[in-house]
């Protein structure tokens, strides 16, 4: 599995504390397009999935993750193909290093949709959804960014559509 590392700051800084945080995100595609979560409220498109739980193995977050955000049940999850670490500085405590580390597993869903279970911040931001192409998902996202609408997901998940766009990351299930 490679992994690509994203520093959200500019200047390094100190820090005597680090918050660890653990997702696990799934691409799934059907028809040459992804399953992508579109934000009513922002306009820009995420993988779905989402943190792993005390005593709860990839898989299971996994799983549990699409189905609330997507309400697709997942068939099938392939190994782990691309690892992305992403560190700032925490928000809210000072002398403090968040990193988030979100693993992408190709996944193939059902065709049936179970429905949404959306958290309030994920009802909040309009969270839908949506079959779309990959070029089209960058292009959008990469808008979006440019206008420094502050999501704080956005580049990761643009670099990771760049990695299916130049196919680096293998869509193909074995």
């Amino acid at each position: 599995m490679r992994s690509i590392e994203l520093k959200h700051y500019n200047e390094p800084f100190s820090y005597t504390r680090v918050i660890e945080r653990l997702a696990v995100r799934a691409v799934i595609v059907k028809d040459d397009k992804l399953l992508m979560i579109k934000s009513q409220k922002n306009g820009d498109y995420k993988f779905p999935g989402g943190g792993v739980e005390k005593n709860e193995t990839h898989e299971e977050a996994l799983v549990r993750e699409v189905e609330e955000e997507s309400g697709f049940r997942l068939n099938r999850i392939d190994q782990a193909a691309l690892r992305i670490i992403e560190e700032s500085k925490d928000k809210e405590l000072e002398d403090t290093m968040f990193r988030m580390t979100s693993i992408y597993y190709p996944c193939i869903a059902s065709i049936e949709n179970y429905g949404l279970k959306l958290d309030k911040y994920e009802e909040e931001l309009g969270f839908t959804p949506v079959w779309i192409d990959k070029t089209e998902a960058l292009r959008i996202n990469e808008e979006i960014e440019e206008k420094g609408k502050g999501i704080k997901w956005i580049k990761r998940e643009i670099r990771v559509l760049k990695e299916i766009v130049n196919k680096s990351f293998p869509l193909t299930i074995g």
